[in-house]
């Protein structure tokens, strides 16, 4: 039990970082040069760098507005849920970040689950943290 209680020490140490750092779009999201940008790309990227300059508000404000390109652009709900980690409203980051997965293949869900894992962990869900973060290394 110690052992798993520093396993995830070390993990939010890491996580701390890697949410405050800046966000690669998750590896469906990104277009090939050659495709022109969607507006739902644009919104996305908007999106990323409000997060970015850490304004999270910012980011679900213009995500909420534009709720419309979740089906077009999966990655709306990947950076909704991560935006509304940052503001510790983890049962919902957990809601949307579950949604990215559903819609997406496993190669881009793996982020998402790590970030689900998380937020399960920040919650005191132990089991759920370990079983989400287990997957994403998978």
């Amino acid at each position: 039990l110690i052992a798993v209680f520093v396993f995830f020490g070390t993990l939010v140490a890491k996580a701390q970082n890697n949410i405050a750092s800046p966000v690669p779009p998750p590896p469906q999201a990104v277009d090939s040069a050659a495709k022109p940008k969607r507006n739902s790309d644009l919104i996305i990227a908007r999106a990323i760098e409000l997060y970015n300059r850490r304004d999270y508000i910012g980011a679900i404000n213009l995500l909420e507005k534009n709720k419309n390109i979740r089906e077009e652009n999966v990655s709306w709900y990947y950076y909704y849920g991560l935006n509304l980690g940052r503001l510790d409203r983890h049962d919902e980051a957990i809601i949307q970040l579950d949604q990215f997965v559903k819609r997406s293949d496993l190669f881009a869900s793996a982020r998402a689950f790590y970030f689900i894992g998380l937020m399960h962990f920040y919650k005191g869900n132990y089991d759920k943290a370990i079983n989400n973060l287990d997957v994403s290394l998978d």
